[in-house]
């Protein structure tokens, strides 16, 4: 291994000591810093420094994908098809991004739940019999990745104490 490669492979282990990376988000970061040389290696170089990569297991989408997984849920509760989008913007194969979230099981209608608990605390009784605000509360869970099924049943099912001015209505003799 030359200099050049060296220097770039150095470059990688101080990326992958900060955080985890794709595949593909390593091949752009690596290409980028390659391209801004003044004595870039070639792409055959390139590869050998991906498969040292991959080889050492430093690089695995697999893993990756479980790990981004995990601290997404940490940190906020989102649905399926946000992770799945985020995933593939990070360049996971569709395969791969399938794997992780069935053995993960996630249970949407309870992430959707927890999602709703944390925003309802936002609003009173009678801010939350308002459809605007329903429909607010909808747009949330549709934005962070859940399905309208979902989402209605998850909204219907934390909304049962503060029923919608049109039930009060129908209820009345």
């Amino acid at each position: 291994m030359n200099s050049r490669q060296q220097k770039l492979l150095g470059y990688c282990y101080d990326l992958l000591a900060r955080r985890r990376y794709s595949i593909r988000e390593m091949v752009t970061r690596l290409e980028a810093r390659n391209h801004k040389s003044s004595d870039p290696c070639s792409e055959d170089e390139l590869r050998q420094i991906l498969e040292g990569l991959l080889k050492a297991n430093l690089l695995n989408d697999r893993d990756y994908a479980s790990f981004y997984l995990e601290s997404q849920l940490r940190r906020k509760p989102v649905g399926p098809m946000k992770i799945k989008m985020q995933l593939r913007h990070r360049g996971i194969d569709e395969d791969i991004i399938k794997q992780v979230i069935n053995a993960a099981q996630l249970d949407a209608l309870q992430l959707a739940r927890d999602l709703l608990g944390k925003k309802t605390r936002l609003y009173t009784a009678a801010q939350l019999r308002d459809r605007k605000v329903q429909a607010r509360l909808l747009r949330l869970l549709a934005a962070n990745g859940f399905a309208a099924a979902t989402a209605g049943r998850a909204l219907r099912e934390t909304l049962i104490p503060f029923p919608s001015d049109a039930e009060e209505d129908c209820q009345s003799p």
